[in-house]
């Protein structure tokens, strides 16, 4: 997938927007999600999502990013090996998303699928997939060259996720024929977020470093 001129004219157009406001409220709710997320740090702020389809974004010192997107998931999708293996196979593109690892964990005391990849840019990335609610809660933060979930602050910006009431699991049973769809539209969302990701993240490390070169005002 390529970013063209209208794409990179679009962020650049998102970055002055943003970069002019200031972040009004630390906490976000999303009650039709039944979920909320905290800037984790100060130097944190809102930004518009750069495809308007995740359910938030918001970036941070230097080239970090989160961003979350949130499916309807169809009954009895589970976080499990068939799950891992379709999400990989589908979201990582060679030469565009390459896949660095990935593991099972527990986030928010539901299992999770946790993806590690790195951009055609070099930047890194992790993906924390959890179902809930009906629901597929896709976490996903943005870093750079180093692999961000060696950061100190990894773990706050996941953290900064939470559920406003507790989370419903999916039911036990096996995972229908439907999971593939799911998993499609998933990667597929995935994919194109992260490329106008890290384009939105690129302009803005640009800009802080033009403002810190400014001399201060007398």
């Amino acid at each position: 997938m390529r970013c063209g001129p209208g794409l990179l004219a679009a962020m650049g157009g998102v970055l002055l927007l943003s970069t002019g406001l200031q972040a009004e409220e630390k906490t976000r709710h999303f009650p039709a999600a039944n979920c909320r997320y905290t800037l984790p740090a100060d130097g944190w702020s809102w930004v518009n999502p750069p495809d308007g389809k995740a359910t938030f974004c918001a970036t941070g010192p230097g080239a970090v990013a989160a961003l979350l997107y949130i499916l309807e998931a169809p009954p009895s999708v589970r976080i499990d090996q068939k799950f891992a293996d379709a999400l990989d196979r589908k979201g990582f593109i060679p030469g565009q998303l390459e896949k660095r690892g990935g593991r099972f964990i527990t986030f928010l005391g539901l299992p999770c699928y946790q993806a590690e990849g790195r951009m055609a840019s070099g930047q890194t990335i992790v993906c924390r997939v959890i179902i809930a609610n009906g629901r597929g809660y896709q976490l996903i933060v943005v870093g750079d060259e180093k692999p961000i979930e060696q950061s100190p602050e990894f773990e706050a910006i996941m953290g900064g996720f939470a559920f406003d009431s507790p989370p419903i699991p999916p039911p036990s049973g096996p995972a229908p024929d439907r999971m593939d769809r799911f998993t499609d539209q998933m990667a597929k969302i995935a994919t194109y977020c992260l490329l106008g990701a890290g384009v939105l993240i690129a302009w803005r490390a640009v800009f802080r470093r033009g403002q810190a070169s400014q001399p201060a005002a007398r």
